[in-house]
């Protein structure tokens, strides 16, 4: 009769490895020494002494990933893309996804795909420079990040990309899927799609986020674990035309409204017209309209 096997330690590289150790060895598992740590608490949080806005109550930033809040983000993006404007200085803007997540949580547990966004996050905060704006695209339960990389152009803002994918490429997370369970994660890959505004014509960020997220699709499409580069448009815009009046019994408009600073949670967040509301602002924006499109002449 054989005699039994003795425990061995566990292969720290073994992507998905489960192992049991010892109750002498057992400890809160962390990143190994070649990966980058990922802090139990965000850096941003503890580091922010005032966490939610005095106004709306909302949080500035997530807790689970120590990135801005989506809300917060599009406040503080919204100033750098006016202030890339002024500057005639070049904008980029990069969506970030992270691949196959959803087998994670649910090979795993949610635990366990925390721990993987909070050391994806980690990277793309440090990978961004100090002037990088990196959130949480979809919320508190998102696993794509916005990150808004004023004055870069494509070259630049490419290889701090495929640097950031490279470094989430060599992560290992070692994460709890029991009480006296641990597994080391290996692995992981992300997928980006950039955006570059060379020029900054008018328009806003959401029409930028299109953009990265066309290409975003296409990495995804391909595979994942790429980065891909939206394209420039192609062709002429169509042809303005000239709106009419609503009839006087027709429907009314809901506006809502994204103003650059918070509001009150008991602010009014959208404004409604009637259909004489709705033809009385028309007449008014086509006269001002008129009167700064009519052409100028040189007075006597």
């Amino acid at each position: 009769m054989a005699p039994p096997a003795t425990p061995s330690r566990r292969p720290r590289t073994a992507t998905g490895t489960l192992f049991a150790p010892p109750p002498h060895e057992r400890r809160e598992p962390a990143l190994t020494e070649q990966a980058i740590t990922a802090p139990a608490v965000p850096t941003a949080v503890t580091q922010t002494r005032n966490t939610r806005c005095t106004t709306c109550g909302e949080p500035f930033v997530d807790t689970v990933t120590g990135t801005l809040f989506r809300h917060t983000w599009d406040r503080r993006a919204a100033c750098t893309l006016a202030d890339a404007r002024r500057a005639r200085r070049p904008l980029a803007l990069i969506l970030a996804d992270v691949d196959r997540f959803k087998t994670i949580n649910d090979t795993y547990g949610h635990p366990a795909g925390d721990a993987v966004l909070r050391a994806i996050a980690d990277v793309l905060r440090s990978g961004s420079g100090d002037a990088g704006l990196v959130g949480r695209y979809g919320g508190c339960a998102g696993d794509e990040f916005l990150i808004l990389l004023p004055d870069l152009d494509l070259n630049r803002a490419l290889v701090m990309a495929r640097r950031m994918r490279d470094r989430v490429r060599g992560l290992t997370v070692d994460v709890r899927t029991q009480r006296n369970v641990c597994v080391s994660l290996t692995g992981q890959t992300i997928s980006m799609g950039i955006a570059v505004a060379a020029d900054l014509p008018p328009g806003t960020l959401a029409e930028l986020l299109l953009d990265c997220d066309a290409a975003l699709r296409q990495a995804k499409q391909s595979g994942g674990d790429q980065v891909r580069v939206a394209l420039p448009h192609v062709g002429t815009p169509a042809a303005a035309t000239d709106p009419r009046p609503l009839d006087r019994h027709g429907v009314g408009v809901r506006l809502m409204l994204a103003p650059d600073h918070c509001l009150p949670r008991t602010a009014e967040r959208e404004l409604a017209l009637s259909p004489l509301g709705v033809e009385h602002v028309y007449t008014v924006l086509s006269t001002l309209l008129n009167r700064c499109t009519a052409p100028l002449t040189d007075t006597p």
